[in-house]
């Protein structure tokens, strides 16, 4: 269990929905599930999306950008502190953990999707305003029967709204 005060993030910037990225192949990267008052939501981790944090007493800025280092089309994230910065990351919790490492000479860790404001319904609200969609989740599930000693498979297609 953590003992440090939970901080406030603060939104800089929006950022961008990019239909290539929301929605084609690599969309399942683009977006964050979160609860919020018992509601389950999917909030998009958009382009260009820039949050402001303070942590012991220095501010932290988290940029969401286009790939990393293994993947070109997965969100990047980049963390700045006055003049420095750290690498391009796979995710935020790296991104601020290792500047953060780097300044203060801790091992203290940090959950970026929490630091990212995705769990404050206001920063949540800007990040979905004018933006209305229904995610549909397909998935195929395949079964085995067997039907005259053969096994054959059998597919199913569920769609779940969310």
């Amino acid at each position: 269990m953590t003992k440090r005060n939970k901080t406030k993030a603060i939104l800089l910037s929006c950022g961008s929905l990019i239909p290539d990225l929301h929605y084609g192949p690599f969309s399942r990267d683009w977006w964050y599930s979160t609860t919020i008052e018992n509601e389950t939501l999917l909030v998009p981790i958009r382009l260009g999306m820039t949050i402001a944090t303070t942590l012991n007493e220095q501010k932290f800025i988290l940029r969401v950008i286009q790939g990393h280092s293994k993947n070109l089309q997965q969100p990047g994230y980049c963390c700045q502190a006055g003049t420095l910065s750290s690498s391009i990351e796979e995710s935020c919790s790296t991104a601020l953990t290792s500047l953060y490492q780097n300044i203060f000479q801790t091992k203290t860790k940090f959950s970026g999707p929490q630091e990212l404001g995705f769990d404050d319904d206001s920063i949540v609200s800007k990040i979905l305003h004018h933006h209305s969609f229904i995610h549909i989740v397909k998935k195929e599930v395949y079964s085995y029967k067997q039907w005259r000693n053969q096994f054959v498979k059998l597919k199913y297609i569920i769609k779940q709204y969310l």
